[in-house]
């Protein structure tokens, strides 16, 4: 009986132990390419001229798989960067694949734009997160936020069965003095999240809870539509070039052969009429 319960205690921890297989996606382009992508699984809001951006079926071609709307946000999988030192970015949108120019993107307010706003006020640290919070004797349910003052969260229950725990490398004071930890990496999973600190109960606390009249206010971007040069597939000529020249090459072909046949038969007419 004893066995059984440390194997179910076990089996409990080592789902969390066990890594999950990157995602790559069933994508012709992204297979011919694959060690030239970068992982980004970070979420961007569409950003192009003309209010809107094009989702292409590949960096390399000019089929359009779907139109976005300025404002419009997604997810954006990989990157890749062509020789023209254009970046391009995979994505599902309204369940269809495809790619579209970053610079055409913007990414929605997360923990990197907030480090790249508060990262001075960082301390590096490493520390166990649950010893910090103050207690190991049952389960709780940890609130895990993109970034202080965000809205955005998930939870990861802990209890004192668990025979590791994640950790924190920076801490942020915010402006109401709350002590806050950033986990980048715990048991096979990027988190990439803050905790509050200052208390049990504050770590455990909804968005209300922390911030009954409102968070911070953090993404001070300002934001114009983009103005620069127009961005097309890359060897988007090439391409239309190519179209053209196929069409063209069959057009020949047929009349190349129809041709050829219309001798051959004149030929044997002309032999039979001899005859």
């Amino acid at each position: 009986m004893v066995l059984l319960i440390v194997s179910l205690l076990l089996g409990s921890v080592n789902v969390w132990a066990e890594e999950e297989a990157e995602w790559v996606p069933d994508d012709a382009f992204y297979m011919e390419h694959a060690e030239e992508c970068v992982a980004m699984n970070r979420e961007y809001f569409a950003n192009g001229p003309n209010k809107k951006v094009i989702v292409y079926e590949s960096p390399a071609s000019a089929e359009v798989v779907k139109t976005m709307k300025n404002g419009d946000v997604v997810l954006i999988d990989y990157t890749y960067t062509n020789s023209e030192g254009i970046e391009w970015g995979f994505c599902e949108f309204e369940g269809e694949f495809g790619w579209l120019p970053m610079p055409y993107m913007v990414p929605v307010y997360d923990y990197l734009c907030f480090e790249e706003e508060y990262g001075e006020q960082f301390q590096t640290v490493k520390a166990d997160l649950i010893r910090a919070g103050g207690f190991y004797d049952s389960n709780r349910k940890i609130k895990f936020w993109s970034y202080p003052g965000s809205s955005k969260k998930f939870t990861i229950a802990f209890g004192q069965w668990m025979s590791f725990m994640p950790q924190y490398t920076k801490v942020f004071v915010d402006e109401d003095g709350r002590k806050w930890g950033f986990v980048g990496y715990f048991s096979g999973k990027n988190l990439n999240s803050w905790v509050c600190l200052s208390s049990v109960d504050e770590m455990l606390a909804d968005f209300d809870e922390l911030y009954p009249n409102g968070a911070p206010e953090r993404d001070k971007r300002e934001i114009k539509p983009y103005d620069g040069k127009k961005i097309f597939p890359d060897n988007y000529v090439y391409v239309k070039t190519m179209q053209i020249v196929k069409t063209a090459a069959i057009v020949l072909g047929i009349v190349a052969v129809g041709g050829a046949l219309m001798l051959f038969y004149w030929k044997m007419w002309k032999n039979v009429k001899k005859a």
